[in-house]
């Protein structure tokens, strides 16, 4: 497996931005973006990798690059409301609902693509992950 490539846009998930209006492009910090990694033929598999407390989905890139290169799924890294932005406001505004419907994005569309959906994350995101996985039907992988 090669090293992390966060080349610009690489990964780049536009259908995000459309969905949260708060987060654009232009507003993001450089490999702090919401992340997709799919292949282009149809797979079995998907996972939602949910970030940490002050984290983006650059600090999952590793693991998420290794579930899609070396074990074959779907990745997708949201990217939490208040987080990975240029100018960021001290988390003023942020709620509990916007980081669920966050990751329910997420799922929808790793459940689009694939019949297996499993999630995980780290800290604050495995917090949202296991509350995911309890309450949406479509995690039906692994936690």
């Amino acid at each position: 497996m090669g090293p992390i490539s966060l080349k610009a846009g690489e990964g780049e998930w536009p259908e995000y931005y459309d969905r949260f209006a708060y987060f654009s492009p232009d507003a993001i910090r450089h490999g702090c973006h919401p992340r997709r990694l799919e292949h282009p033929a149809a797979t079995e598999k998907a996972i939602v990798l949910v970030h940490g407390l002050s984290d983006s989905p650059y600090f999952l890139s590793a693991i998420a690059d290794h579930f899609h290169r070396a074990l074959g799924y779907n990745v997708y890294l949201p990217l939490l409301h208040g987080h990975g932005l240029k100018t960021p406001n001290g988390m003023e505004g942020v709620e509990l609902e916007e980081w669920k419907a966050n990751v329910g994005f997420a799922v929808t569309s790793a459940a689009a693509k694939a019949a297996n959906v499993s999630i995980g994350g780290l800290s604050t995101g495995g917090a949202l992950s296991f509350y995911t996985a309890c309450t949406r039907p479509r995690i039906n992988g692994g936690l």
